[in-house]
């Protein structure tokens, strides 16, 4: 009778436990599910990425909007202007242009262009990953002729002195990409030596507005001390013109009150005279009377 009751008892917590761990692994079973669906969701968007890097005017739209912010965050409205016709007469417009100061009063633009060479990137990258040293020469001599025929076009299109400064900036969005240009020997030389690129990272682009911000500073404090410099010289002449007023003035204060006192003497003589006359005057009626009587 004892031995069975502890055997029922055993029982009843035998299933409490087995309860207990069928709770846990049910929990643990709805999380796994839960992060299988974001698992699932993140592989929806990653998948919809790449479809939408794969698109080349996407992923050349993907790289103007990561040049604009980078543009926006930096500089002003009045420092840079999108869709530039460089060229008057021609018909190219450039992505975005850096304005500087010209000594005409016009801008002279700075044109920035970017380029998204995804395919041999990551054909490029690919070899790598596989150690395939022969695939890993010809990807990289491929994303290399990339990189040279965009900078050739930014040359031909963009780049229109005195319109423009005699260089251009080749904006990569990816700084593994542009890690990647900087170690293709001779590369970054060439392209500013015979196109007159610049090949710009993230990085360094936002490192090079920086730098220009400090310029374009400058160049306002010299404005402003032109400016404070002019309105003294202004106020100098004014000044000068006050002082040829004032003297005036006070040499025909002198002339009239040398005036005024030759008009009294003038009045005082006439009043003397007036008066000698009126007192001969007199003397002459009183000798006609005596001689009536």
């Amino acid at each position: 009778m004892i031995l069975g009751a502890i055997a029922l008892v055993g029982l009843v917590l035998a299933a409490i436990i087995v309860r207990r761990d069928m709770s846990r692994f049910s929990g643990r079973l709805d999380h796994m599910h839960q992060s299988l669906g974001h698992i699932q969701m993140l592989t929806s968007q990653v998948n919809e990425l790449t479809r939408l890097l794969g698109n080349v005017k996407t992923r050349g739209s993907w790289g103007e909007v990561q040049c604009a912010r980078i543009l926006a965050d930096i500089c002003t409205h009045d420092q840079y202007e999108e869709n530039v016709r460089i060229e008057p007469q021609s018909l190219q417009r450039v992505e975005f242009a850096l304005k500087l100061p010209g000594a005409s009063g016009d801008p002279v633009y700075v044109p920035v262009d970017s380029k998204f060479p995804r395919e041999d990137y990551d054909r490029l990258l690919d070899a790598y990953g596989l150690g395939d040293q022969e695939a890993i020469v010809r990807c990289s001599k491929q994303f290399e002729m990339q990189l040279r025929r965009s900078a050739k076009t930014i040359r031909e299109k963009y780049i229109h002195p005195p319109y423009s400064t005699d260089f251009a900036l080749l904006f990569l969005p990816s700084e593994s990409m542009f890690v990647e240009a900087l170690g293709r020997p001779g590369l970054f030389q060439d392209l500013v030596a015979q196109e007159r690129v610049i090949l710009t990272g993230p990085t360094t682009f936002s490192a090079l507005l920086s730098s220009l911000q400090i310029g374009f500073k400058t160049l306002a404090v010299e404005q402003k001390a032109s400016h404070i410099w002019h309105m003294v010289s202004s106020m100098q002449e004014e000044l000068s013109k006050v002082q040829e007023l004032m003297e005036k003035s006070a040499a025909s204060f002198v002339t009239g009150q040398k005036t005024l006192h030759l008009a009294e003497k003038r009045v005082k003589n006439i009043a003397s005279k007036l008066e000698t006359f009126c007192a001969s005057d007199t003397r002459y009626d009183a000798c006609e009377e005596v001689s009536v009587i």
